[in-house]
């Protein structure tokens, strides 16, 4: 081992190792009482050098807090993400995570992690972010393999939303003020999220084609165009005439500037309490227009493409809407047959009853 690393003894009687490799010496990470377990560490290291999974160790005692933070500060997000990305990482990752360097973090750390957030869905949040930071330390060459590992860990299985119909998105877009009241409209017609509404800017908006852009995303399928039903272009061209900003955002305050998602939100939990319909968030209202979409026919690419979502598994949720749908026009028919059925039976009754008269 001599030719590639270097076994010395020290003073207190313990062993000591390191190799040269890349330019740069790498000691182990401690002693060694044996001078043996030096020289396995060493053939270890060569092992990985020869197999070309050698990464340099001092980039893995790098801590989880300080990789996750540069990282997610160097992420494009829009600030909703943002903000929630903040809030994971201070109350769940790295109080439990951060002093730990990331080559120590395991399976079973993180299994053990996951698996104390009492809250399902906020327990997948949390996961799913440290498995994108820990995917970017694989890419990197900082570690080996992603300890992100456990199966399931990051589905949310959320209760099942409540909808809108066409009637009640009226009422709730009349509810709203004047100022406000498209965004209930461009959220249910359009499936525009709350944060690409308060974000778009009225550039974004081409009323000749009818179409809206979606400029800022938090992946490259949430950037799209996306055709304006005819019927709302009204409504759009009223708002952006007496509300927009020609030259920056659709949706301005009192006072100029974009629109506080506070404003928003005091307007649309005042709506839904004057429309009977207090269980209404208003991210739902997208919900319902993406199910009114797969009612209407509109397949999985569709729907991708109409919600900004990166792979089929959001968008297959909205198929279920048709198989029910499905299932109510097979129990319409099924009403349309027995009702025919019961005629002719009648009819043939009768002439049943002649024939024996005659």
């Amino acid at each position: 081992m001599r030719d590639f690393g270097t076994i010395r003894r020290l003073p207190s009687g313990r062993w000591q190792a390191y190799y040269w490799h890349e330019g740069s010496r790498h000691n182990a990470p401690g002693t060694f009482s044996l001078k043996v377990e030096a020289s396995d560490w060493l053939a270890g290291a060569r092992a990985d050098i020869n197999r070309g999974e050698w990464l340099d160790p001092a980039h893995g005692r790098r801590r989880l807090k300080d990789f996750a933070e540069a990282n997610v500060k160097a992420r494009t997000l829009a600030p909703n993400t943002r903000r929630q990305y903040r809030w994971l990482l201070d109350s769940y990752i790295i109080p439990e995570l951060g002093s730990t360097p990331l080559s120590d973090l395991t399976p079973t750390i993180v299994r053990d992690w996951h698996a104390a957030i009492p809250h399902k869905t906020t327990a997948a949040k949390a996961y799913r972010l440290l498995a994108s930071v820990m995917n970017i330390a694989v890419t990197d060459q900082v570690i080996l393999r992603s300890p992100c590992r456990v199966e399931g860990a990051g589905a949310e299985n959320a209760p099942k939303r409540p909808t809108a119909t066409p009637g009640e998105i009226a009422a709730l877009a009349d509810a709203m003020s004047a100022r406000t009241r498209l965004a209930v409209l461009l959220a249910h017609w359009c499936q525009m999220r709350k944060s690409e509404i308060l974000e778009a800017d009225t550039v974004d908006v081409d009323l000749i084609e009818s179409t809206v852009t979606i400029r800022r995303a938090k992946t490259p399928a949430g950037i799209r165009t996306l055709a304006i039903p005819a019927f709302i272009l009204p409504d759009l061209r009223e708002h952006i005439k007496n509300y927009a900003d020609p030259d920056g955002p659709l949706f301005t305050g009192h006072r100029g500037g974009r629109l506080a998602e506070s404003i928003l939100d005091r307007g649309w939990r005042a709506a839904r309490e004057s429309v009977g319909r207090p269980d209404l968030h208003l991210h739902d209202l997208r919900h319902s227009g993406l199910t009114l979409a797969a009612t209407s026919g509109a397949t999985i690419v569709e729907l991708m493409y109409r919600a900004g979502h990166a792979s089929p598994a959001a968008a297959l949720r909205y198929q279920h809407a048709t198989k029910e749908r499905d299932r109510a026009l097979a129990d319409a028919l099924s009403q349309q047959g027995k009702r025919a059925r019961s005629a002719h039976g009648a009819k043939k009754s009768v002439r049943t009853s002649r024939q024996k008269t005659v």
